[in-house]
């Protein structure tokens, strides 16, 4: 099979590879040179219910040179910038057009509000180039980690004012809301994830979505005399949350996307 590619970008000690490993189920990144992670891909499988696919995930790293490591923001920033112009170069639309997802990554220890919200700006910047070059759909995150739980409402605030998805590595499991939060949010978007190559397993992922949304229609019909139960408010403080998201998404065909997203998030909840 034709592999898929996800691209995992950022500097020295924001996650990289730590994110590269909790993704793959079979294997680890091993044997690493310790004076750049640029250039690293480790080749895994992504397997849920419904589908497999082949996954390669890329690592790439700025500065290139991991002696640069204690440089200041500004000097990261410009790092980035040269990376980011690199990017863009026709000797990179193959890489561009095979990709199918980019995590950019930051440490919340280390990295200022100012960095992180010029380098999110420039992100953004980059999915929208993407976007008009190309009909392919990608996804963009923002992970973010620290050496102890921190609070991280400003930069969550910062990735979604600039139409991104922010992720606290440090958090696992679900919210109040039932909503995957943290590294499981990752795997969940991946695996939900609209991959240009997959095998499907013995049920096809849409008829599975559609057998859904089947079944909601009759819960909603029966549930009038109490023969099914189903847990209403749950679903609609998703939803509620999801248009707060929404709602600060400027840009209408990314609101669309958006929207769309947490519409089949929602079908597999239930």
């Amino acid at each position: 099979m034709i592999p898929n590619h996800v691209l995992i970008l950022g500097c020295p000690k924001t996650g990289k590879i730590r994110i590269a490993d909790w993704l793959s189920e079979d294997e680890k990144l091993e044997n690493i040179n310790a004076e750049s992670h640029s250039g690293l891909i480790l080749k895994t499988r992504l397997r849920t219910n419904y589908y497999s696919t082949d996954l390669n995930i890329l690592i790439d790293e700025f500065p290139s040179e991991r002696s640069n490591i204690n440089t200041n923001d500004s000097l990261k920033f410009n790092e980035l910038k040269l990376w980011y112009e690199e990017f863009k170069t026709v000797e990179c639309k193959e890489l561009r057009d095979v990709l199918d997802g980019l995590i950019f990554t930051v440490n919340l220890d280390s990295d200022s509000t100012d960095y992180i919200s010029q380098s999110l700006s420039l992100i953004s910047d980059l999915k929208d180039f993407m976007k008009s070059e190309s009909d392919n759909d990608i996804f963009f995150i923002i992970s973010a980690i620290s050496e102890q739980k921190v609070p991280f409402e400003d930069v969550e605030d910062i990735a979604i004012s600039n139409g991104l998805e922010f992720i606290y590595f440090n958090e696992s499991g679900t919210n109040e809301f039932k909503e995957k939060v943290g590294k499981d949010r990752i795997k969940e978007i991946l695996e939900t994830h609209e991959w240009k190559n997959i095998d499907l397993g013995n049920d096809d992922y849409e008829n599975h979505k559609m057998q859904k949304l089947d079944d909601m229609r009759t819960m909603l019909i029966e549930s009038e005399d109490g023969s099914h139960q189903m847990d209403f408010t749950t679903v609609l403080d998703k939803l509620q949350i999801a248009k707060g998201k929404a709602d600060s998404i400027s840009d209408i065909s990314e609101r669309e996307k958006y929207a769309k997203t947490v519409i089949g998030e929602i079908i597999d909840y239930i």
